[in-house]
């Protein structure tokens, strides 16, 4: 197995877990998505400035390191929208949402990277995109998506534009180096959002405990490690193929929801249903046959 092929695997079981710590978050102890942004910006900004003195603060050409913070503040405005959608809709039906990516990175893949596949490869996206589909549909009739489905398609169209970013990057440069640069760029967007992000962390900590603490600690320090995964597949692969693995996400998100639900009944609720578990075990058949035939 290529290398890449794994760690496109490792981001998708790592993003899935994500997803669902922080959907339990905001569903039980800080229904403020500003406490959970917070969180987030502070340790990717700590993440990026400890990144850059272990690399020594690499030099990056004018342009490369324009288009690495472009790509980390691109991941900073996904993750405010996705905190929003997660908020308000089913996690298990719009985080599937995301694994539309690929049809976005193709297309500017071809134009930007001219990354060009034979239409075979396309036909695999397409598979992708229909089980992603199929997966956060509301019901099979009249198309009705759920809530948050806004929020989640702005957030997967700034997570498409980030990943050309950091493989246009990529070509001069490594993905430590760029991991570094994108989580500054990530922290500047972050930064207006401090003063009142951190009134709404500090009021869940105080109410809720280190339940907070941990599981936000959790969440961030996983989705460094996805970008980690992402970058070093990216680094080898084609950015297209690499997102169409990532795709596979609904299978992981399926399995930890249901070990979530299982051990720790009542922190994550999700609907249930012979049909809607049919429904999401075949769209999660087709993101596997469409990452399959892609990659």
């Amino acid at each position: 197995m290529p290398i890449w092929v794994l760690y496109a695997l490792l981001a998708s079981a790592s993003m899935a877990a994500v997803s669902v710590i922080d959907k339990s978050v905001l569903a039980n102890w800080m229904t403020d998505i500003r406490g959970s942004f917070f969180a987030f910006s502070v340790i990717e900004m700590l993440s990026g400035i400890i990144a850059l003195l272990w690399l020594g603060v690499p030099a990056l050409p004018p342009v490369q390191l324009l288009v690495a913070l472009a790509s980390g503040a691109a991941l900073s405005l996904s993750t405010f929208c996705y905190f929003r959608a997660i908020q308000l809709g089913e996690v298990s039906r719009l985080v599937p949402l995301a694994s539309l990516s690929p049809l976005v990175v193709a297309a500017f893949a071809a134009l930007v990277l001219q990354e060009i596949f034979p239409p075979i490869k396309y036909a695999g996206v397409l598979f992708i995109v229909l089980g992603a589909l199929l997966a956060s549909l509301k019901r099979l009739r009249g198309f009705r998506f759920g809530k948050g489905v806004g929020w989640m398609l702005l957030s997967m169209l700034l997570v498409s534009a980030g990943a050309i970013a950091s493989k246009h990057a990529l070509a001069q440069s490594d993905p430590w180096t760029i991991f570094a640069y994108g989580k500054i760029g990530t922290s500047f967007v972050g930064a207006p959002f401090l003063a009142s992000g951190y009134r709404a962390f500090a009021s869940a900590v105080r109410k809720h405990g280190r339940i907070v603490l941990s599981l936000t600690g959790l969440s961030e320090g996983l989705t460094s490690i996805t970008t980690i995964f992402f970058l070093s597949a990216s680094a080898t692969g084609y950015v297209t193929l690499v997102n169409a693995l990532v795709g596979t996400q609904p299978l992981f998100l399926l399995l930890f929801t249901a070990l979530a639900m299982r051990h720790w009944p009542g922190i994550i609720s999700e609907e249930q249903g012979g049909g809607l578990l049919a429904r999401k075990i075949a769209a999660i058949a087709l993101l596997l046959a469409g990452a399959w035939i892609v990659a």
